[in-house]
């Protein structure tokens, strides 16, 4: 079965435009960052993992992206990886679901109601396409993800890439 992960616009923007602004990470710079993240799609693409692209993190992206939508939407079209998957009837209804369920968290949020709201489809698209992964550095969509079983990574939660081991014995100090 092929793995299914979920990403949200703070893993998507910062990918496909390096014009966009990363989270910050303690410990590490944005060009730390950037090879992180590049590492972890690449790891995704040698696993034959399909990412997906919820229809509302995308209209999010091609809002904060900041240059025209469509040379990104040519970049997403050239991932085989990617998937950009809709919020359909399944989704809404899984979303009302989450939602009459206690799922709202506009109250404890920083977000006003209608972010949260997003935040639900989002998940709610996750949920019914079988995601076992959601990549967010949203702080409020990691809780509502973690609360429904999803494994949840933020950028700061990427490894670095493996280094690669010298062609030649290092002589040791001393």
């Amino acid at each position: 079965m092929t793995r299914r992960v979920v990403f949200d616009t703070s893993f998507l923007a910062p990918f496909l435009d390096p014009t966009t602004p990363i989270r910050p990470v303690p410990g590490l710079n944005e060009t730390g960052q950037r090879v992180r993240l590049t590492h972890f799609f690449g790891r995704c693409d040698a696993e034959r993992a399909e990412i997906l692209i919820p229809t509302p993190a995308l209209a999010e992206l091609l809002t904060l992206a900041t240059r025209e939508p469509q040379p990104i939407l040519d970049l997403i079209d050239r991932q085989a990886r990617f998937r950009i998957v809709p919020f359909d009837r399944r989704a809404a209804t899984e979303c009302s679901h989450l939602i009459r369920s206690g799922f709202d968290l506009a109250k404890s949020s920083r977000k006003p109601r209608g972010l949260v709201k997003f935040d639900a489809m989002i998940l709610a698209i996750a949920v019914v396409e079988g995601a076992t992964t959601l990549c967010t550095d949203d702080d409020d969509l990691r809780t509502l993800a973690e609360r429904q079983g999803l494994s949840v990574f933020g950028l700061a939660d990427l490894p670095p890439p493996p280094q690669p081991e010298l062609p030649f014995d290092v002589p040791s100090p001393g």
